[in-house]
């Protein structure tokens, strides 16, 4: 009898759900970033590529090869050099700079499987030339850093003045926006 009823509420069932017809494919991903974006970074692609050319010529073959292959990884790739040049925390490296890196570039470029091949002695002198270029590059990006807070000081000076002068004149600004803004069109 269990069988019976199993049976049937299987025969009864089962064309229901095969009759259902399947659910809709999700739409497609939206767009990385909208077309006035893509226009803006297409506008400084040029600027972005030569910085990173400055900074890191192979990172920039590697970008370079995304604009051939992959598009929108490439848009991609554009988006974070933009983030990461507006930030104002890279800009080109000081010729000092350049000339530490292209050292170790140098080093890298003497032992391309790394130091495992080298004798103990060999690793250590590899190893306190690499330390001491280290140290200064370390050196030359912290006075970079410096630099950077100093501007980033000023810039807060101005912008505390400012403030300060908006403070002081409020009355005046307001009624001068009141009066443009009965008189016509305003910048809000």
């Amino acid at each position: 009898m269990r069988r019976l009823i199993l049976f049937a509420t299987l025969v009864v069932a089962l064309p229901a759900v095969a009759a259902d017809p399947p659910p809709p494919p999700p739409p497609p991903p939206p767009p990385l970033v909208d077309d006035a974006t893509v226009d803006r970074l297409r506008e400084r692609e040029a600027q972005l590529l030569e910085r990173l050319h400055a900074l890191d010529p192979d990172r920039y073959a590697e970008v370079v090869a995304l604009k051939r292959t992959n598009p929108r990884a490439y848009v991609g790739a554009l988006m974070r050099l933009a983030h990461f040049f507006d930030r104002g925390v890279a800009g080109p490296p000081s010729p000092e700079l350049q000339a530490e890196i292209a050292a170790l570039q140098a080093i890298r470029a003497r032992y391309p499987d790394g130091m495992t091949t080298l004798s103990a002695g060999d690793t250590r002198k590899v190893r306190t030339e690499v330390a001491a270029i280290a140290d200064r590059v370390f050196d030359l990006r912290q006075a970079e850093r410096r630099q950077r807070i100093d501007e980033l000081r000023a810039s807060l000076t101005e912008l505390e003045e400012d403030v300060a002068r908006r403070d002081r004149d409020r009355k005046a600004l307001i009624d001068a926006f009141v009066d443009q803004f009965l008189l016509g069109p305003v910048d809000l």
